[in-house]
């Protein structure tokens, strides 16, 4: 079961994972197990329905394999724009399952993804830093600031934007729609001369050639 998934043998993990949990087995966490890595193959082929229902099922146990479901929960949540209950489901992971400070760290990482798609870079920030403050995952930490100098970047980037100046040319001024209709003017005049010497000459031509 662990091996296929390990593998990249989703449906080698699924088969092995439905022997288990359909057996009648007296070990609570191996069947805990054998959802959370049913729910993660069928997640793979994107069968979201179904990962759903295996990681709810898992999340309901107070171990490891609950904590990591109850994180897939919320990812999933996420993957499908339903933001509010992404937000309730880390919340809800973090108080049911204090002692597991990796995936806490995890779950606030991507608690900080939700707080982006719904625009909220400063409760993601803020997120974020938290992670970098108090994680003792290197990864953790790692992957936070990763995504912590991308919005940062983000919004000094829209600063610039927001700053640059606009160019007004204040054209219900009649002054100054005046001078730019009188400088447009100046200019054909100046042309005109050459341009009649241009036509002059071409009339010229013709009638030679008559």
């Amino acid at each position: 079961m662990r091996l296929n998934f390990q593998l990249k043998r989703p449906d080698e993990a699924i088969k092995y994972c439905e022997l288990i949990i359909n057996k009648d087995i007296d070990d609570a966490n191996l069947i805990t197990e054998a959802h959370l890595i049913y729910g993660k193959a069928v997640l793979e082929k994107d069968d979201y329905n179904l990962a759903l229902k295996e990681f709810t099922t898992a999340s309901t146990s107070a171990n490891v394999f609950g904590a990591e479901a109850k994180y897939n929960v919320a990812y999933i949540l996420c993957l499908r724009g339903e933001h509010e209950k992404c937000e309730a489901e880390v919340f809800s992971l973090i108080k049911k399952f204090s002692s597991y400070s990796y995936w806490i760290g995890k779950s606030l990482i991507l608690l900080a993804d939700n707080y982006v798609a719904t625009t909220d870079f400063f409760q993601a920030k803020v997120t974020l830093k938290n992670v970098i403050d108090n994680s003792k995952f290197p990864e953790l930490v790692n992957t936070a600031s990763e995504k912590l100098a991308i919005i940062e970047q983000q919004e000094a980037a829209q600063k610039i934007v927001e700053e640059e100046p606009i160019l007004d040319l204040n054209l219900t001024n009649d002054k100054n729609l005046e001078k730019l209709f009188n400088e447009k003017e100046e200019v054909i005049e100046e042309d005109l001369p050459e341009l009649n010497k241009i036509i002059d000459s071409e009339i010229e031509d013709k009638f030679k050639d008559e």
